[in-house]
């Protein structure tokens, strides 16, 4: 086959074209260099507790074309802490103190970064560490990066150097779940008609980076649960052990990470017995950091107050309506404000807000109160299986005078707003008390009615006086 002029012409055109690119790109591209990553004066921490030798990483660089090889010595140089590091209090430090894995690191054209690891002795290094800390110096380690192979590839002489500074520190194993102001973790709160089985994670920390994995043990501990609630005034109570379990006590911490987890499976059927039966409560798991073969476990950070609350939900009252009230303050308009004309109704218990309330017929010029008991009746705007019950008294702080002057009373259902039946069993509520909370038999439901049946005397020596701020609901 011919091959014209043209054709030859265009070839050699490409040809050139490509070896100029080629050319382009080498002279646009960084030549070799070496140099240690970290060049400088480095603190190192060394940690004790770790049942192993801790190690620091020294990393030598080669960047560039990597269009060649080269040979690097890390060797100890006194005369840097007589010349570019003069002004730091620096003597070398012993070495009984450390080791290297090699001090000689061979590249290949690929390769980018190699390492050298020095392992310290803990209780050598100690040793030195308490005398430099009476003496007011610093041990360090000078190291000088030697090119070997300088013909070839050039070594950053002002990256070239490194003082490492050891500290040391306790190796520490400890719980890192994020406690709150009142020292507890709280927990996944399980839902009536939810009830399943719920997995937690309890993170596990060292300060530590782990060469091997170790082993670290936990514990419940249950005495605490006491301890805690007689600080804080509280009523856990200890989360029986069916209600949870932990595949192990002891767990295996990972190598090579300074994060590990230990897990907690929560049985929260176990809160529902049966259709009618439902274990409602606080309840408290501390669980503890036992040991670890690595590390020393850190004391303030060893226990998760893991707290879990069960309740039944609370009906919305936002359409609620009051259907009857028997005794309204409106309804003795001798001596009463216009505030009081208004504000004294029985929708006061509805509106969410304890500064607002529902008051009885009561009259400053001395008129007969309005005969026990003082009946209300609410429409729930639907039908509900109820099981608790409340009563809350005023709050605000012009009305003292008007707070816990309930004193006795019950509560009755209905499904039709007609027949009427007793809801549980009648209540007490002390003096002064700002509210009172009653647990009924699991009942269905669409009306209740609350039953006022004695009050204290707690205003002016108006017996019969009495005023309740809010009234809630719960069901399952």
């Amino acid at each position: 086959m011919k091959i014209n002029k043209l054709q030859t012409l265009l070839i050699a055109a490409v040809a050139f074209a490509g070896a100029s690119c080629s050319e382009d790109n080498n002279l646009n591209m960084i030549p070799d260099s070496l140099y240690l990553n970290n060049a400088g004066v480095n603190t190192v921490t060394v940690y004790d507790g770790t049942g192993i030798n801790a190690t620091t990483e020294v990393v030598v660089v080669k960047a560039g074309k990597g269009f060649v090889g080269a040979n690097v010595t890390l060797k100890i140089d006194e005369t840097l802490l007589t010349g570019k590091y003069s002004e730091g209090d620096y003597i070398t430090l012993p070495s009984d103190c450390y080791s290297f894995d090699r001090t000689t690191l061979e590249f290949a054209k690929d390769d980018y970064l190699k390492s050298i690891y020095i392992s310290w002795n803990y209780a050598k290094l100690s040793e030195y560490l308490e005398e430099a800390l009476e003496d007011d110096f610093e041990y360090v380690i000078p190291l000088q990066l030697v090119n070997n192979t300088a013909s070839t590839i050039e070594l950053k002489s002002e990256r070239s150097d490194m003082i490492l500074i050891p500290v040391l520190e306790d190796g520490v194993v400890k719980f890192t779940s994020e406690i709150n102001a009142s020292g507890i973790f709280v927990g996944e709160m399980p839902v009536v008609g939810k009830l399943a089985d719920y997995v937690a994670y309890f993170p596990v920390e060292t300060n530590f980076l782990p060469t091997e994995g170790f082993k670290y043990t936990i514990e419940i501990d249950e005495s605490y649960v006491a301890e805690y609630n007689q600080l804080h005034g509280t009523n856990y109570n200890v989360l029986p052990s069916d209600f949870y379990t932990f595949k192990s006590m002891e767990w295996d911490f990972p190598a090579q990470q300074k994060i590990g987890y230990c897990i907690m499976t929560l049985h929260e059927k176990k809160l529902q017995p049966s259709e009618e039966e439902f274990l409602f409560g606080s309840y408290m798991l501390p669980i503890r950091l036992k040991s670890a073969t690595q590390g020393k476990i850190d004391k303030s950070s060893a226990l998760i107050p893991y707290v879990m609350e069960f309740n039944p939900i609370e009906i919305d009252r936002a359409n609620w309506t009051v259907e009857a009230c028997n005794c309204v303050g409106k309804d003795d308009p001798s001596g009463l404000t216009a505030s009081q004309l208004t504000n004294d109704l029985p929708e006061m218990m509805l509106d969410g807000k304890t500064s607002t309330y529902w008051s009885s017929v009561w009259s400053t010029q001395g008129l007969a109160m309005y005969p026990l008991p003082y009946v209300i009746d609410f429409y729930m705007d639907g039908t509900y299986r109820l099981i608790r019950l409340a009563i809350e008294n005023p709050t605000g702080s012009a009305d003292k005078e008007k707070r816990g002057t309930f004193k006795k009373g019950h509560f009755e259902y209905s499904l039709d707003g007609k027949v009427w039946e007793p809801l549980g069993e009648s209540f007490e509520s002390e003096e002064g008390a700002l509210s009172v909370t009653v647990d009924v038999p699991i009942t269905k439901a669409s009306y209740i009615r609350l039953v006022i049946e004695d009050v204290y005397d707690r205003y002016g020596g108006f017996y019969g006086r009495c005023s309740i701020a809010e009234i809630r609901a719960w069901r399952v």
